[in-house]
């Protein structure tokens, strides 16, 4: 392993995970040897993206050699990144996380920095990510003064650095991953026309479309997808209706007013990914800029 990622801090224990589980992950790509070259294996996670895991599994430094391996593994992959705009994913995350905590039995405050969908606005405030603002009284109704509103607002003079350091919980999962370092991660292990980026705003828009240049990555046709359903009151097709989060979403609309502020937190980072890498021209929307405190992005 050594000069795969970088230094090895605790090699001993890393070999021991990696025996653990290495084995298991190559199963996922088991192709009978008179299939070898006709068959493709698929596989695929949100993983793949997290090089900034948990505290402790970063002390051991796995998440930095696992491209390196994977190319001594599967030389030849054809690598598929879809990023999603990061004010709309941290909200799905919390609500992942929630999920996984019911699940084990867990304490999700410990984890996820809230135990319920109503917590997630605190948890960005625990976070350092934003603030509790005091909004003016409105009109009176009826002869009455109603009281002075709450509403969240970003943190003044955030940063993209301090948005990717920020975890829904001490010593848990960031709030989003640093798009530009797992991009990076990936693209010093593997030939850069191994890999495909795509942004899951244009799935949404475009399936068929992104599907297929999915298709041609991987060396096959375009195909035309003939069992792809309209979802109902939307522009999104699915192959399917029962499953799919665009009939049935698993979380409710957040407001307008957490809207912006989520749009103002994440702006920096926006910003940042479109100055490092204006050739893919991310579908995000930014606020209106003002002035930045981010500084550019270099590789490590």
């Amino acid at each position: 392993l050594a000069g795969f990622g970088g230094p090895i801090a605790r090699p001993a224990e890393l070999v021991r995970e990696l025996a653990l589980h290495w084995p298991q992950y190559a199963s996922f790509f088991r192709v009978p040897l008179r299939r070898v070259g006709r068959t493709l294996a698929f596989e695929k996670t949100p993983g793949y993206a997290r090089v900034q895991h948990n505290s402790s599994r970063q002390a051991l430094g796995i998440e930095q050699h696992v491209p390196w391996l994977m190319r001594r593994l599967l030389p030849s992959a054809r690598l598929i990144v879809i990023l999603r705009d990061p004010a709309a994913i941290v909200r799905s995350r919390y609500s992942h996380c929630l999920r996984q905590m019911r699940r084990r039995k867990s304490d999700a405050h410990v984890r996820c920095g809230g135990v319920s969908e109503a917590g997630f606005e605190g948890m960005l405030v625990d976070a350092g990510v934003a603030l509790w603002r005091e909004a003016p009284a409105s009109a009176s109704v009826r002869g009455r003064v109603a009281a002075s509103s709450v509403t969240l607002s970003a943190e003044a003079g955030l940063t993209a650095q301090r948005v990717h350091a920020a975890r829904m919980a001490p010593g848990s999962i960031h709030l989003v991953e640093d798009y530009l370092l797992v991009l990076h991660a990936w693209s010093a292990a593997y030939p850069r026309d191994a890999m495909l980026v795509l942004f899951t705003e244009h799935l949404a828009a475009d399936a068929i479309g992104v599907m297929n240049r999915v298709l041609r990555h991987a060396g096959l046709h375009a195909y035309h997808w003939p069992r792809a359903e309209r979802v109902r009151n939307a522009s999104r097709l699915t192959y399917s209706a029962l499953r799919s989060k665009s009939v049935s979403p698993r979380q409710k609309p957040v407001s307008a007013v957490l809207q912006l502020a989520l749009r103002a937190i994440f702006t920096p980072v926006i910003r940042r990914f479109n100055a490092a890498l204006p050739c893919l021209q991310a579908p995000w929307p930014q606020q209106p800029a003002n002035t930045t405190n981010d500084v550019p992005y270099i590789a490590p």
